[in-house]
This record gives structure tokens, C-alpha cells and sequence, in this order.
């Protein structure tokens, strides 16, 4: 056995960890950078410039929103996390505060200040190092899950990023809400990033209701559903953007939800449009509940329950295509689950209209069940999904299964009869219109009584949307409330700016851990790629691998 395969086999079994800081969980890093960062075959040495070997120095963490959601539950109940959630998990949990906004704070406060209130308060020297380290951690992969990725993929992983930050659980797609998933305390959370000059807030009224009539999830919030709402605003382009995320949330009850949406804008106020039928019968002391007397809702589900029998029906046609789709795909297949869960989770189609294509009487308005997928948009979402694939094989996929999978589902509602007669039996009633007398008379109602209420909105019986614009959304009075969290600067130069106030606290030995963890990895991944040829690249290797059990040992001892 030469001295590589030696070095290898010592420092990549497995050992038993001592620490959250330590030589196993350093290598751990060394596999993942390997997996994910393909190296030119050259002998690396320290010839980089000061910028690129310094940001190079911070822990890498592979960004995988499927991984960093991989959360169950054993059989007692405990909470399990995947290995690549539980690697980020670890870093994260060293962030202070418990809270959203106190993370935020903390975060804040490191960014300006780096560790001087560790230090000044006395803190020991390894406890400062595993916090620090956590710290640019978290600057660094949220630089690269905003700067690496299409908006769209960016947005799947900031979810999954900030869910793990939060102690949370991600709630898996068509399960009936509009939660996108729970923090440590079971708190639904919808989580909205935007750009900061293209900030909406909206979605589906039809299923917001419901989780505020039929709540799934017990917190300490109630009958509430909280929307974080994250802006960003970035120069430059590709890797080299940079700027900052700025946080805010607010809270859907069921007390202001019809002030809220009184307040949103003009074309989503129907929403909350009740019968006059349904107010009289209210005064009068008995309430005639209109919702329930009008012919069935069995073809008209809401749009969480639409996107459930869309994806039935594209797993169906799967299903009978599947080999062929297999064969086309090559090596870029299977066309499995777990790849269908990105197009599902791309396409948001209970939650966004972006690839529907109204029909002209009611444009823009989208109605799931009625209006047709965009065959264009679809096309485009799987070259960037399968980027290698030619057009014929692209259009297999987005015509052939997901086109025609809401067809089926179109070509069933526009027949049925039903839908027919219900919507004659609405267009019959008299609506309230006025804001303020549907505001004041909600408010005077009980808890039961909004329930009943809010099923009778016509936003509810006609499965409508809802927007805010960015004051509505933003505004920090009533009926919102919204409230401010804080602001985190994102990109390699502000990734920097943080690494450069903690140089004297992680002084020279844990840099040099840091250099010699990148300098390992990228000559291994050298001398492999390179046929196993170049020795020199080897010795670098071994001389490094070195170099980090002796620096991790003198941290031991401090």
C-alpha cells in the first residue's frame, strides 16, 4: 500500500466525533468539496491571490434542497435529519437567538462587529471558533444558493435553507395549504422571495381560508398563518453579484383577514364579497349558509386540491410512458420522482399562474381546472431542467405529460354540468361591495361565525386569488402590521468583508487548517483526475493531510 492509499484509508474511515470542531468533521468538508467542485489537473499550490485562498478557507456546504429537507420521525417520535440537512443543521444551530428576528439581529451584529462580544464577554477560545466558523458558514452558503442558481432553484433552496435555520420542517408539495413549511414551534410559515422592486404577495384565497377555517397544524399562533417576505436587491452579475436580503413577516388571522385583503388590491377586494342573502339571514339571528345550498363542489376542488389531481395525472401518464422517457433521457434520467419534484415545485402550480394561459374573456385571471398550461413556458422550464435534451425530447415531457395532464383535467371540468349550474346559482346572488360595511360586519361576528363567513366570500365559492403590492404587503400598521426583521448582505465581496474582522480571532493555525483542507482536496482531486501520474501532487496531498492533524491537535490543546 503506497502512501496515498495509507493517507486516504486513515483519514477518511470513519471516527468517532469528539467535537462539532475536529479533524473528522474537517474531512467531512474535503468529501463534499470533492463531490461538488471538479479541479483542472494541475499541482495546486499557494499561488492563488489573497481573496480567492481566503474565501476558500470557509467550510463548503453542498446546496440541495432535497437533501436539507430530508427530516422523519423514528419510531418514538424523535426527529431524524438526513445526513446533508444534518451537516447544516450543525453549523446553523450556532447561530444565537431562537427567534427569526433575533437570529437576524445576531447575524447583524457579527457582520458589524465580528466577535468582539464573544471575546469581551469571556467566551473560551474554541466555543468563539465553532461560532465564528458557523457564522461565515452561513454568510457563504447563502452567497452561493442567491448567486449560483436561476431564480427559480434559488428560491427551492433559500425554503429549505431557512427552514433548517429555524429548526423547521418543509412541508411536502399538495398536501392542501399554503404553508411552505413549519418552524421549531409548528408555526406555518409561507415564505415569499422577490426581487425588490417586484414585491407581490398573494396566492390562493380559496386555501388560505381553508387554513384559517381548518387549520393542520397546532402552534402557539392558532387559527394564523405567517408570511415571511424576503426582498432582495443585487448588483453585478452571476458569482460576482452582490447586495442584500431584507426580512419581514406579517400574520394572517382569523380576525383580520378581511382587513387585510379589503386593503389589497382593487381586482383581489371581490374576494371578500358576501351575499347579501347570507348578511340579512346573520342580523336576523339565523344564518342561511349559502355555500352549502349551492349545487356540489365535489369537480370544483380549490387550487391545493387541483394541483393533487394534476400531479396524479402526470405520474399516471409517467407511468405508461415512463420507459420511453427513460431511453430518451439518457443520462441525464431518470424522469423518477424525485426529478419531478423540482418541475412540480418550478411550476407552483396551486400558488402561481406564471405558466397557465388564461382563456380572453377572463384574462388575466387564471381559473385551474379551466385555463390551459403554457406548452412555451413548460418547454423552457425543462431545457433549464435538461439542458442537453433537443426540442422534439423536451416537448415529450412538457406537452406529452405535463401539458396533457391538465388537459385531462380541463376537458373533465369544462363538460361537467355541475360546475355549470353552480356558477349559474352565484351569478344569481346579490353581493355586498363596500369595504368597510363587509369589515365592520365581520368584525362583530364570533369565531364560528367567520368560519361560515369566510366559506361564503365569493373569492371562496369562485377559487379566486389574492395580491398585495409591496405597501400593502409592507405597511407597518394596521390591518398588516408588517414587521421589520433585519437585513443580510449576501455575495463573495460582503462574504469578505465579514472573514476580514475575524482574521485575529481565527488567527494563523486555523487558517492554515483551512488552506491545507482546500490544497488537499484540490491535488487529490488532481492526481486522480490525472491518472494517478503526477507524484508531486500526491506528496502535496500527503504533506497537507498532515499539517491538518497537527493544527487541529494544537487547537485541542489551547
Amino acid at each position: 500500500m503506497n502512501d496515498l492509499d495509507r493517507l486516504v484509508e486513515e483519514y477518511f474511515k470513519p471516527k468517532e466525533k469528539e467535537a462539532a470542531f475536529n479533524i473528522q468533521s474537517l474531512l467531512e468538508i474535503v468529501e463534499d468539496v470533492m463531490r461538488d467542485v471538479p479541479t483542472p489537473r494541475q499541482t495546486i499550490s499557494e499561488d492563488a491571490s489573497a481573496q480567492e485562498l481566503t474565501l476558500s478557507m470557509i467550510p463548503e456546504i453542498a446546496v440541495s434542497e432535497i437533501g436539507w429537507s430530508d427530516v422523519s420521525t423514528g419510531d418514538t417520535g424523535e426527529t431524524i435529519a438526513g445526513p446533508q440537512r444534518k451537516l447544516l443543521q450543525d453549523y446553523l444551530d450556532n447561530i444565537q437567538g431562537t427567534t427569526l428576528s433575533e437570529k437576524l439581529r445576531s447575524l447583524e451584529d457579527f457582520y458589524a462587529n465580528g466577535a468582539q462580544e464573544l471575546s469581551a464577554a469571556g467566551v473560551d477560545r474554541s466555543k468563539i471558533i465553532q461560532q465564528v466558523i458557523s457564522y461565515l458558514v452561513f454568510y457563504k452558503t447563502l452567497t452561493k444558493v442567491i448567486t449560483n442558481f436561476n431564480a427559480s432553484s434559488a428560491g427551492f433552496s433559500f425554503e429549505s435553507f431557512l427552514a433548517t435555520l429555524l429548526d423547521g420542517k418543509q412541508i411536502p408539495a399538495n398536501t392542501g395549504t399554503i404553508a411552505d413549511f413549519v418552524d421549531a414551534n409548528g408555526v406555518p410559515i409561507s415564505l415569499k422571495l422577490y426581487r425588490e422592486k417586484g414585491l407581490v404577495v398573494g396566492g390562493s384565497y380559496t386555501d388560505l381560508v381553508n387554513d384559517l377555517v381548518g387549520p393542520q397544524f397546532s402552534h402557539p399562533l392558532g387559527a394564523a398563518m405567517k408570511y415571511i417576505i424576503c426582498t432582495k436587491a443585487l448588483e453585478g452579475e452571476g458569482l460576482e453579484q452582490k447586495g442584500s436580503i431584507k426580512f419581514y413577516d406579517f400574520d394572517f388571522t382569523l380576525d383580520n383577514v378581511f382587513s387585510i385583503v379589503a386593503n389589497s388590491k382593487g381586482e383581489s377586494q371581490r374576494c371578500i364579497h358576501l351575499p347579501r342573502v347570507f348578511i340579512d339571514s346573520v342580523e336576523a339571528g339565523e344564518i342561511n349558509d349559502v355555500s352549502q345550498m349551492l349545487p356540489s363542489r365535489q369537480n370544483l376542488p380549490s387550487a391545493e386540491e387541483m394541483e393533487s389531481l394534476w400531479v396524479s395525472n402526470v405520474k399516471e401518464l409517467l407511468k405508461a410512458d415512463g420507459e420511453a422517457i427513460d431511453a430518451m433521457l439518457g443520462d441525464e434520467g431518470p424522469l423518477d420522482l424525485q426529478a419531478l419534484e423540482k418541475i412540480f415545485k418550478a411550476i407552483s402550480y396551486a400558488k402561481s399562474d406564471a405558466y397557465f394561459t388564461p382563456e380572453a374573456k377572463r384574462a388575466p385571471r387564471i381559473e385551474r381546472g379551466l385555463d390551459q398550461l403554457s406548452k412555451t413556458a413548460l418547454e423552457a422550464l425543462i431545457k433549464e431542467v435538461y439542458p442537453t435534451l433537443n426540442q422534439p425530447q423536451r416537448r415529450a415531457i412538457s406537452s406529452g405529460i405535463l401539458w396533457q395532464a391538465n388537459n385531462n383535467i380541463t376537458k373533465t371540468l369544462k363538460a361537467d354540468v355541475v360546475k355549470q349550474k353552480r356558477d349559474q346559482a352565484i351569478n344569481k346572488l346579490t353581493f355586498e361591495t363596500d369595504m368597510g360595511t363587509l369589515v365592520a360586519f365581520y368584525s362583530g361576528l364570533s369565531d364560528d361565525e367567520k368560519r361560515i363567513a369566510l366559506k361564503n366570500t365569493l373569492g371562496y365559492m369562485r377559487r379566486f386569488q389574492f395580491d398585495l403590492n409591496r405597501s400593502q404587503a409592507l405597511n407597518e400598521g394596521p390591518p398588516t402590521n408588517t414587521e421589520y426583521l433585519g437585513e443580510i448582505k449576501i455575495g463573495a465581496a460582503e462574504v469578505q468583508v465579514a472573514l476580514d474582522k475575524v482574521r485575529d480571532i481565527l488567527n494563523t493555525q486555523v487558517f492554515e487548517i483551512f488552506n491545507s483542507l482546500k490544497l488537499v482536496t484540490q491535488n487529490l482531486n488532481a492526481y486522480f483526475a490525472g491518472g494517478l501520474q503526477n507524484d508531486q501532487e500526491a506528496n502535496t496531498a500527503i504533506d497537507e493531510a498532515g499539517n491538518i492533524q497537527t493544527k487541529t491537535e494544537e487547537i485541542k490543546d489551547t
